[in-house]
């Protein structure tokens, strides 16, 4: 059956010209319009963008309030509407477990059905808030997520704003005229939430940051994807690019026959607050290469020595200290390396075909040193 306009239903009443977003109220069966035309106008320039309208139950033709029946269902009509009291645009609407939360650009309110004249309640729960764009929030484990204008939220009964240690990586790179391009998705099988969004320089969507909320942890790179899909009904998630190819996510361990470029780098540590210079002469991986389809599966381990907070990790100009590298496979025991310095970093990485690893804890065989 094609989907025709409500308005051409037998029975059809008042029903919005223009809407912004509708959604149906699971539990109560009401057809909800969010950012509409007034109820008795028939014009788009009447258009609210704080006025919520719902329809009729079970009746999503009939919009007219009052004592009056609904011919498709004979029962008196629920229809009603309320407008929002904070901010000056509605910008997104989601239902979740218990309410359906509303956002403007600056509240975040609760509309919930109540059953009785009032049919639904409207509830601010949070104001002084952003959202960066409609698409933007996510729910996961029954809690709510989104990307604001300067920073990551999440809701599970109130708002909290999340620890983000890329938060100036992410906002301080990213292009504000296009923030409505912003889509969000989750990947449970990973417990993960995904952000796709447009760097400072780009017109369309090629960076993403994912927060994991059961290790409360980000990482982030680059990708161009404009839909997102994580369903328990499909096997993998879904998503779709500028291509306009639907891909699964997660399926196999290369990049559609390509390697798959990996990596993990921690930040920097140091002995004593980098007041004592560093001499580190020994890794002990841990890693495992469980799932891997190459003979011999391999990863790179580096150790990124550097004397300055503000300097690269290559060198600097008193003490020339090269970046240190070194092959690990599943037979590798240990590493010698020699790396001096105040302070250094550990990464690892695969960029191979084949290759899928997990990695554990590895150890530094570390001690403080003079600098010759």
């Amino acid at each position: 059956t094609r989907a025709v306009v409500l308005s051409s239903l037998a029975g059809a009443s008042d029903v919005p010209v223009e809407a912004m977003q509708i959604l149906v109220s699971q539990n109560d069966k009401h057809l909800l319009a969010f950012g509409c035309v007034p109820f008795g106008s028939t014009s788009a320039t009447d258009f609210d963008p704080m006025l919520i309208r719902w329809a009729a139950q079970d009746a999503p033709e009939f919009w007219t309030p009052g004592t009056v029946v609904v011919p498709s269902t004979g029962n008196l009509s629920s229809s009603g509407f309320i407008r929002v009291s904070r901010g000056s645009q509605i910008v997104r609407a989601l239902p979740t477990r218990q309410t359906i939360l509303v956002w403007t650009n600056s509240h975040l309110f609760s509309l919930q059905y109540t059953g009785t004249v009032d049919v639904f309640n409207l509830q601010e729960l949070a104001d002084n808030i952003s959202l960066m764009g409609p698409r933007a929030v996510i729910s996961a484990n029954n809690v709510t997520y989104w990307m604001g204008t300067d920073k990551f939220y999440g809701f599970a009964g109130a708002v909290e704003t999340l620890p983000c240690t890329l938060r100036n990586h992410v906002f301080s790179n990213f292009n504000y005229n296009q923030k409505d391009q912003v889509i969000a998705g989750t990947n449970e099988g990973f417990h993960e939430v995904w952000w796709f969004y447009p760097s400072e320089d780009s017109e369309q969507i090629d960076s993403y940051v994912v927060y994991n909320y059961l290790e409360r942890i980000w990482f982030y790179g680059s990708l161009a994807r404009t839909a997102w899909l994580d369903s328990p009904l499909r096997a993998y998630p879904q998503a779709v690019g500028y291509d306009n190819i639907l891909m699964d996510h997660e399926r196999g361990i290369d990049a559609d026959g390509a390697p798959m470029e990996a990596y993990i780098q921690s930040s920097d540590f140091d002995i004593q607050d980098g007041d004592q210079f560093m001499l580190t002469r020994r890794i002990i991986p841990d890693v495992n290469f469980e799932g891997s389809t190459a003979n011999t599966p391999a990863l790179d381990f580096m150790v990124k020595p550097r004397n300055f907070p503000g300097s690269t990790y290559a060198a600097d100009s008193f003490d020339t200290q090269p970046v240190v590298q070194s092959s690990v496979n599943v037979y590798t025991d240990q590493i010698w390396v020699r790396a001096r310095a105040r302070q250094m970093a550990l990464k690892v990485m695969s960029s191979d075909l084949g290759v899928n690893w997990q990695l554990g804890s590895p150890r530094l065989d570390a001690r403080t040193d003079g600098r010759r």
